[in-house]
């Protein structure tokens, strides 16, 4: 269903103002201040802030960048305790995926696929898994189906492009070197290596 004009500038009007509220965290998180970050959501949880729910969401992710796996599972599975929302059952999956547990995870990532969930992340860390556990075939199959939806992510790009290289996949594996050379041209993601991946 389509947004009201009306519908999306109140979600903007109130992105704008969640960004001004929460700016230090955000601050924090652009110079991977991960424990001053940490300490800002608390203050906000704490004092029951509205944005007490972002602040959790952060904070986890603040966890998983500190490899502190554990802490972040905590978060997410209380989260989910009152009810399903696709970034904390993201958030858990990638908790488990990092602490080995994958048939929990790809469970996660099963049921919000069959929930039509729409964050793309779900495909590649479900890819992911299938790797791990030598699905080259599915792996790249995932990927190319997110690529077709997104196709100007590059980290995914990447990913592709060495799966199916993997799986001799050439024709794949070169439109997706391509891809990656194309996008990541006078960006921070130019590299020498990407035009030698694609000659190769």
């Amino acid at each position: 269903k389509p947004f009201t004009q009306t519908v999306l500038q109140k979600r903007l009007d109130r992105l704008v103002l969640e960004n001004e509220e929460l700016v230090e965290i955000n601050r924090a998180m652009d110079e991977q201040d991960y424990d001053r970050a940490i300490a800002l959501c608390d203050e906000y949880i704490n004092a029951n802030s509205r944005y007490a729910q972002k602040c959790y969401r952060i904070k986890a992710r603040c966890f998983l960048e500190k490899h502190l796996y554990p802490d972040a599972r905590t978060i997410y599975e209380e989260v989910l305790e009152e009810r399903p929302v696709d970034w904390a059952q993201i958030g858990l999956g990638q908790c488990l995926m990092e602490m080995d547990e994958l048939d929990e995870a790809e469970k996660l990532f099963d049921q919000l696929i069959n929930q039509n969930c729409l964050c793309l992340e779900v495909y590649d860390s479900l890819a992911e898994i299938k790797n791990r556990r030598g699905d080259i075939a599915k792996a790249q199959q995932l990927l190319e189906y997110a690529s077709e939806i997104s196709p100007n992510a590059i980290l995914r790009q990447q990913t592709l492009a060495e799966i199916s290289q993997t799986n001799g996949d050439w024709e794949r594996a070169e439109k997706a070197h391509r891809k990656v050379v194309r996008l990541g041209a006078n960006s921070c993601y130019e590299s020498p290596e990407n035009y030698f991946k694609l000659a190769r």
